[in-house]
């Protein structure tokens, strides 16, 4: 979620998420693949950022990592005006945790939730760090089985960061 701007939000109700990123503090949080980060961005721009790379600590670690954003930001979860959440594909456990805790700030700051999917948002890191552009086609490939491995996601992409298909799991 390190680079989350208004181009990786584009599964959101564009309307909405106009007004509410044009003025104010977004947090976005991502536990789908297995590890956890969280960004507050504020006018597109990224105010803070944390990342825990230790697998499958998305329960322990979120809540803390979100405080020290705030913290870094100089906000509390009052400023906040929305959250945007990865809703997979991923890890079944991780993407729970995320929803849940993005949907339990909901509920008690009466704040908006946006669901990220997992493709796009890496689809977008791409392009945002060069590694693609625009006018080529390319796929991502999401891990999402266990120690055992096994299981797939594939996201076929188009010029313009357009999904081709709907993804596909593969079992290998």
């Amino acid at each position: 979620m390190a680079g989350l701007s208004k181009s990786r939000l584009k599964t959101m109700d564009s309307e909405k998420m106009d007004r509410a990123v044009a003025s104010s503090y977004i947090l976005g949080i991502d536990t789908a693949l297995g590890t956890a980060s969280v960004a507050i961005l504020r006018n597109d721009e990224l105010v803070a950022y944390r990342k825990d790379a230790i697998l499958n600590r998305q329960a322990e670690c979120l809540e803390p990592m979100v405080k020290q954003c705030l913290q870094e930001a100089h906000i509390g979860y009052g400023k906040v005006s929305g959250i945007a959440v990865t809703r997979g594909p991923g890890s079944f456990t991780g993407i729970r945790i995320g929803m849940a805790f993005a949907l339990g700030l909901r509920f008690v700051y009466q704040m908006p939730v946006w669901c990220v999917d997992t493709f796009d948002s890496i689809a977008c890191a791409c392009y945002e760090e060069g590694l693609v552009t625009g006018a080529q086609e390319f796929c991502i490939v999401v891990p999402t089985g266990g120690a055992s491995g096994g299981t797939f996601y594939v996201q076929h992409y188009t010029t313009g960061l357009q999904q081709k298909d709907r993804p596909r799991c593969e079992i290998g």
